[in-house]
């Protein structure tokens, strides 16, 4: 088994991975899922792509990308907006991919989305580079 992915890798992998199911979505679609934001994960194959125990990746996205990226409850606004959850009605381990969007985690300086533009710039310890190039 290797390490542990860094927060940073597992969020670029889960966008990578999903976005163009993210997207693709179609309401009451034969097999689709119950509702857009919410993306079901397969953490089977995240963490045999990371070779890492998949209870690794459930509880790096439960226990602690949650109550990182999720926005708490506000007595104003309504109930939570969980990052990941266990269950969204009939599917399973989901991920709420607009607030994966906009993680920071996941953005680079420039306000890109890491490793989905190679062409997008940012600056990283003062110099100039791109996805090309290896930030």
């Amino acid at each position: 088994m290797k390490r542990p992915p860094t927060d940073f890798e597992l969020l670029k992998e889960i966008y990578t991975r999903y976005r163009d199911q993210f997207a693709s979505f179609v309401e009451g679609a034969p097999g689709s899922r119950a509702a857009k934001i919410y993306v079901p994960l397969d953490l089977h194959a995240i963490a045999n792509h990371f070779d890492v125990d998949d209870d690794s990746i459930f509880g790096r996205l439960y226990y602690h990308l949650d109550r990182k990226y999720g926005e708490p409850d506000d007595q104003k606004f309504g109930p939570q907006k969980s990052f990941f959850t266990p269950v969204a009605g009939p599917d399973q381990n989901c991920v709420n991919f607009p607030l994966l969007h906009r993680c920071p985690l996941a953005r680079d300086r420039a306000g890109c989305l890491t490793g989905v533009d190679p062409d997008c710039v940012a600056t990283v310890h003062g110099q100039r580079l791109t996805p090309r190039q290896g930030w």
